[in-house]
């Protein structure tokens, strides 16, 4: 799904904190902009191979057992960076996105409506949870969001949380779309939330 470019180096310590700290600062500063046509508006809107300009910068940040933190960013080039902490050290990798995949990624941003999604932040926050964050742009739409542990619907039910139960489309959607994200790449290293939200595509 990616192709590692030549360049692959390792990050200092001081310049991984600095990068951690710009992901987190991001992640305070969620914005939503709906001031401009919807996705498939302008993917119709001529009879022309018109494709949306997609940029993307998402993360996942935890203590994981059996795999590791990473930032990946997405230019609509289909150009980017994944970080990823290996071998307690950073390493970066130039990357480039298949035209498939990024298709599909394009798809599911129109098929899950995310820029309706009306919240910042979904899931509950628990110490050994992950904290994926996505922050996405279509042409002139942005949106931000963070999904930390998620819970099936079967699970809220039974804990009656009637609050996230209302929510739990949202939920899901905005979940399938990170999925589609975490799909650009393909890395034994990083950490891969989809394996643990397969109840969400049973949920559809």
């Amino acid at each position: 799904m990616l192709r590692f470019g030549k360049k692959t180096r390792r990050i200092p310590g001081i310049f991984a904190s600095l990068l951690v700290l710009v992901s987190l600062v991001a992640g305070c500063h969620r914005s939503q902009v709906t001031n401009s046509p919807a996705v498939e508006k302008g993917r119709h809107a001529t009879q022309n191979d018109w494709k949306p300009r997609i940029t993307i910068a998402a993360s996942c940040w935890g203590m994981f057992s059996e795999s590791e933190s990473w930032y990946l960013s997405i230019s609509s080039a289909r150009t980017g960076q994944l970080v990823v902490m290996a071998d307690g050290e950073w390493r970066v990798y130039e990357i480039e996105i298949e035209a498939a995949a990024y298709d599909r990624l394009a798809d599911a941003i129109e098929q899950y409506d995310l820029f309706s999604l009306t919240k910042p932040t979904y899931g509950d926050e628990v110490a050994s949870g992950s904290d994926c964050y996505m922050s996405v742009t279509v042409d002139q739409q942005a949106t931000a969001v963070t999904l930390l542990h998620l819970r099936s619907r079967e699970d809220l039910e039974m804990l009656q949380d009637t609050e996230s139960l209302n929510e739990f489309d949202e939920t899901r959607r905005a979940a399938l779309v990170f999925s589609a994200i975490r799909g650009c790449f393909e890395s034994e290293e990083a950490y891969d939330p989809r394996k643990y939200w397969q109840f969400l595509e049973a949920s559809r």
